[in-house]
């Protein structure tokens, strides 16, 4: 009674067809089908959907950190543009000042002189008025001394 299809193993036992039984599960018997997938915790739900939100978060920051640094960097320009211009102004006004500043110290100084020069005439008025009464004295004694002598 050989069959010549089936080879014999070498222990003596009989070949099994591995499609006919069910694989080995352990202790706890056989598996059903809804217990097969693992349970998922609600925890482990949260935390999935939190580190999506922040793998996709993380490109939107570093997007909105970029365009912000391009931002800052223009305002940057445009104040360094206006910081030129406002020196290349400064510059003549601090020149024209400057020469304020010197035609007003030649004004106090020729201001100075003609108060100086103000006193020494008003003190030569002076001396004059002084020898005034003087000078009617003797034009008087001039005169009465030609009429004496008519």
């Amino acid at each position: 009674m050989t069959d010549s299809k089936k080879p014999a193993s070498s222990d003596g036992a009989l070949p099994v067809d591995p499609a006919i039984i069910p694989p080995a599960t352990g202790a706890e018997g056989p598996r059903p089908a809804a217990q097969a997938q693992p349970r998922r915790h609600p925890g482990q739900l949260l935390g999935l959907i939190a580190l999506l939100l922040v793998l996709l978060a993380a490109p939107g920051f570093y997007f909105y950190t970029q365009w912000l640094q391009q931002q800052h960097q223009a305002a940057l320009h445009q104040l360094e543009i206006q910081l030129a211009q406002l020196e290349a102004v400064q510059a003549p006004v601090q020149s024209g000042q400057q020469q304020l500043q010197q035609t007003l110290s030649n004004l106090e100084q020729a201001q100075r002189q003609l108060l100086d020069r103000q006193t020494q005439v008003e003190q030569k008025v002076l001396s004059l008025d002084a020898r005034r009464p003087n000078d009617w004295l003797l034009a008087e004694a001039d005169y009465l001394v030609r009429m004496a002598g008519r």
